[in-house]
């Protein structure tokens, strides 16, 4: 029984119902097998039904049943492969015509030409179905392979070129989008945190709409959109082997750059901050924390003797490194997260972290130990000027708690909320105010404030759940979770006196490092439907 007839354009589409493997749609001059199913296996009975199906039409056209339909019918472990990985199967095997993903748990099938048309979608009541011809699919498999490159070329060029960099994974949410929309189905996308993140952008919007300057506010609401690069792996990356190795990569390229920052060292002499190949050592010093820190939880957690024979020298290259740049808030948040992985590895650990910066303070030079003893030191120039920044904050957001001023707006703003004793030179332009807290107030007001707050907090509370279902057969996605975890906290560390929020090349980086926890539960959920 025909259920509907619809226009596309010169053709017209018939909705047929269907049962398992059999012969019924028409589309056209032409007859078109439709044989549906969640092929979730695929057993050596199933292949010759595909190739008879095929014998008796002009055309074989697969019914694929998407994931959401199947978790509804028969459990959240269901189905054993996504629906992306069963297509790729189907399409080696026996279909070279087209694929349908059907997506709801009710068998319709539709035929029309998978060969004319690259991607078709239909909706009939609460039925939505897309067609994909198998030209499409090249594209995506394509696409995909750009996608995986383009990563890799971020995480080795994140430590090196922020062009390079941004031309990379730019380059990754382009073919991203491209593989989103011939694919048809978003909502196959995972979304994690994306409350937060919209509430943020929807805040940052509203503070640009009443800046003091909209149109330099407007240029830094871009900046928002560095969060694509978070679902894009959360959503790419989809093994724990995979992350693993972009992981690993991030090593090898910072331990390079460590080690051309040691050279910038001693050809220059130790008073000398390196910056490596970045503009600023401040944003050098921002790179090495964290992967410093992802190197000490691969260390910890997943050492193996090969790793240890170039996972330790690294670990030191990049800590000298860091060292030599005298950027006393990366310090902190090294320590903050190193805090973190001892503790979650061994809480023992903690007691040897005092006399691990003990031998560290001792072995250094005398201007990197002068630097290191100064934190404490109020009346240090720095740290006055930080304090007279923070105050002028506090004044900006008294005068406008709700929306701030606006982005790109604090060199025109500061001078009026200048403390009369400030040590700072009247004449410096100051473009943000050394705190990532203070910064996010003065410019999105306590509305952007709290769903900032809320970003973090939301993760944190993710990855904790996250790590919390690991158990101590899986060292590999420990590592990769605690790694996360700890560079975000030193991250904030960091930003309690640097504005790393602002740093393209630090807040990107970060994001990439969020994304891990999201890639290992995902993979762990797969597994586990394959041990049901």
């Amino acid at each position: 029984m025909r259920l509907e007839e619809r226009a596309t354009g010169r053709e017209t589409v018939t909705v047929w119902p269907w049962g398992p493997c059999g012969r019924g749609a028409t589309w056209g001059h032409g007859m078109y097998d439709a044989p549906d199913g969640c092929f979730a296996l695929l057993p050596i009975g199933r292949i010759p039904s595909l190739q008879q199906a095929r014998a008796l039409g002009d055309c074989l056209v697969v019914a694929l049943h998407d994931d959401a339909p199947m978790r509804l019918l028969k459990g959240t472990r269901r189905p054993l492969l996504p629906h992306q990985e069963r297509a790729h199967i189907l399409v080696a095997f026996a279909c070279e015509e087209g694929i349908l993903y059907a997506s709801l748990p009710r068998s319709l099938v539709l035929a029309p030409s998978a060969l004319a048309t690259t991607s078709l979608g239909l909706s009939r009541g609460d039925h939505r179905m897309w067609v994909h011809s198998a030209r499409s699919q090249r594209i995506q498999q394509l696409l995909d392979r750009v996608i995986v490159g383009a990563l890799f070329v971020y995480v080795v060029c994140s430590v090196i070129s922020i062009s390079a960099m941004q031309t990379a994974y730019i380059l990754a949410l382009v073919a991203w989008a491209a593989r989103v929309y011939l694919h048809g189905d978003t909502r196959q996308l995972r979304l994690p945190l994306l409350l937060p993140f919209g509430a943020f952008f929807l805040a940052s919007t509203l503070a640009t709409l009443r800046a003091v300057e909209p149109f330099e506010s407007l240029k830094e609401l871009r900046n928002v959109f560095e969060a694509l690069l978070f679902y894009l792996i959360v959503n790419q990356v989809t093994t724990k082997e995979r992350a693993t190795t972009l992981t690993r990569v991030l090593m090898a390229t910072g331990t390079l750059m460590a080690l051309y920052g040691v050279f910038q060292s001693l050809t220059h002499g130790v008073h000398v901050r390196v910056q490596g190949t970045m503009d600023s050592y401040m944003t050098f010093a921002g790179l090495l924390m964290l992967v410093d820190l992802m190197t000490v939880a691969q260390l910890l957690f997943w050492a193996h003797i090969r790793q240890l024979v170039w996972g330790f020298p690294a670990l030191l290259s990049i800590t000298a490194a860091l060292l030599m740049t005298q950027t006393r808030s990366a310090w902190c948040g090294l320590i903050a997260g190193c805090c973190v992985i001892f503790a979650l590895r061994q809480k023992v650990f903690l007691l040897a972290l005092p006399l691990i910066a003990l031998v560290v303070l001792l072995l250094v030079p005398q201007p990197i130990k002068t630097r290191a003893l100064s934190i404490l030191d109020r009346r240090e120039t720095t740290a006055q000027e930080r304090l007279s920044m923070w105050s002028s904050g506090l004044h900006i957001l008294r005068d406008h708690p709700w929306t701030g001023v606006g982005m790109g707006a604090m060199e025109r703003i500061y001078p009026r909320y200048r403390e009369p004793d400030s040590p700072i030179n009247p004449q410096r332009r100051l473009g943000h105010l050394h705190n990532n807290v203070i910064q996010v107030v003065a410019e999105r007001g306590l509305l952007g404030l709290a769903c900032w707050l809320w970003i973090w907090v939301a993760y944190g509370s993710h990855t904790w759940r996250i790590y919390r279902r690991l158990g101590p057969e899986d060292p590999g996605a420990k590592a990769l979770v605690v790694g996360s975890l700890a560079s975000v906290i030193g991250f904030h560390t960091e930003g309690l006196f640097e504005h790393t929020f602002g740093d393209s090349e630090v807040i990107t980086l970060t994001y990439f490092l969020m994304a891990l926890p999201f890639v290992v539960q995902r993979a762990r959920l797969s597994g586990q439907a394959w041990d049901s």
